[in-house]
């Protein structure tokens, strides 16, 4: 187990030096399995950039606190209380790859702020979206498989199918804003946003109308300053607490009793996306090319073990 656990951990940091533009020693740090409080001291001993190594292994450790207890969780649960065949029979939500609510409502914020990021710095619009069309396309299939053990399933499309809805919308939007006046180009695009978000539900994508209306949320209030701030924080409020506020978590305090909107824990994204300062992070081609495959690749994956273990 020793030596594997070696060469697994010198495979991977190769590979992550082959992706990206880190370094060696980093990439080998960033494989490790160290913990937070000893990460930067074996980065100053192997002279890799503690920096990088800290926040790659933060984003791991919250990785494993968010997601692998639920999908451990999720396993047994289903091992232990029912057989395959009414496991076949089980609703999608009960499925093993299902996220649980707080995760996907902040995965949602920050994958949304990540097109609408990603839309202002593209240097083609036409090979954007040339490649979330090629993916999602690739996606489906794999989707459908997690989602209901079926290769075919019209009811429910992947994310990247809204994504790509709203990419379009805010292409269309910047078209007419150029050459209307403010006072009728923003009405106009609030209209096209508004257009794209009731097709993303008829075409029942992931995320449905939310996930566009989170994007052009961040599309209207990129930029810095209080006011754009205060208006994003207004919208995601209104998105997420009051169109798809609906369950809640009772809490006690100080013998006073609250609801915490499950859907709000969405608001929470907004820490790190504000602590964002425009810097350009891990970049290359073959890296980027591993962020669009890992999309369809983990879904199978997850399709995968649902059908073994189940």
């Amino acid at each position: 187990m020793f030596v594997f656990m070696i060469g697994y951990t010198l495979a991977v940091g190769f590979f992550i030096n082959r992706v990206t533009s880190l370094d060696l020693p980093t990439s080998l740090v960033c494989s490790m399995p160290a913990g937070l409080s000893d990460t930067a001291i074996i980065s100053a001993d192997l002279g890799a950039n503690a920096t990088q190594t800290t926040v790659i292994h933060t984003v791991r450790t919250l990785y494993a606190i968010l997601l692998l207890p639920q999908l451990a969780f999720q396993v047994c649960k289903k091992l232990g209380d029912h057989s395959a065949q009414e496991q076949a029979e089980l609703a999608p939500s009960e499925r093993i790859g299902y996220k649980p609510p707080e995760v996907r409502t902040l995965q949602n914020s920050l994958i949304t702020f990540l097109l609408a990021e990603g839309y202002a710095h593209t240097s083609s619009f036409r090979r954007y979206a040339s490649r979330l069309l090629f993916w999602a396309v690739v996606s489906e299939i794999p989707f459908n498989l997690m989602y209901s053990s079926q290769a075919i399933y019209p009811y429910h499309q992947n994310v990247l199918w809204t994504l790509l809805i709203a990419l379009c919308a805010m292409r269309l939007a910047d078209l007419v804003r150029e050459k209307l006046p403010v006072w009728l180009g923003l009405p106009a695009a609030l209209g096209i946003g508004g257009v794209a978000a009731l097709l993303a539900t008829l075409a029942m994508t992931d995320y449905f109308a939310a996930g566009v209306l989170t994007v052009f949320a961040f599309y209207l209030f990129r930029g810095e300053g209080l006011w754009r701030k205060a208006g994003l924080l207004v919208c995601l409020w209104w998105i997420h607490v009051k169109l798809l506020g609906g369950l809640f978590y009772p809490i006690e305090l100080f013998g006073f009793q609250f609801e915490l909107v499950q859907q709000g824990f969405a608001l929470l994204a907004l820490i790190p996306i504000w602590l964002y300062r425009g810097r350009q992070g891990l970049h290359s081609r073959g890296f980027k090319l591993f962020c669009y495959a890992f999309y369809p690749g983990h879904m199978l994956v997850l399709a995968l073990l649902q059908s073994v273990l189940l």
